[in-house]
């Protein structure tokens, strides 16, 4: 992640399903040195599952996900459409809950860390 910011610093930063293209903790450090005292970085992005918790509570999202890919079986992706997501989907790497608390824990001073369902979380962090 490059950013040449000069002089500037950000009361807030947010990142939305982009996380997972990045290395977590050499983008958690830039975000911060980006920050200002008081700033907050949220992000909303993609887990990977591990646990039986983590199994249990996406359940109900593997159903729903179950019942809209049925519903929409009739919708045909275009060739070209279902390559580039192949290959965008090839680099993609997803942490553990637990490795993203781990990590943010090292760089900020609070962290606020919530699981959504469909494979989601939500994290704030201050300086």
């Amino acid at each position: 992640m490059k950013v040449n910011n000069g002089s500037y610093q950000f009361d807030c930063i947010v990142s939305i399903a982009s996380f997972h293209h990045m290395p977590i903790k050499e983008s958690l450090l830039k975000m911060r040195s980006l920050l200002k005292n008081t700033g907050r970085i949220i992000i909303l992005d993609l887990y990977k599952k591990n646990t039986f918790g983590d199994y249990a509570i996406e359940f109900p999202a593997f159903l729903l996900n179950t019942i809209f890919s049925l519903k929409n079986k009739n919708i045909k992706m275009h060739q070209e459409f279902h390559n580039a997501w192949n290959e965008h989907d090839q680099f993609d790497e997803y942490p553990t809950l637990k490795d993203i608390l781990n990590i943010s824990k090292e760089i900020f001073n609070y962290v606020g860390l919530k699981r959504l369902l469909f494979w989601r979380y939500i994290l704030i962090l201050e300086k």
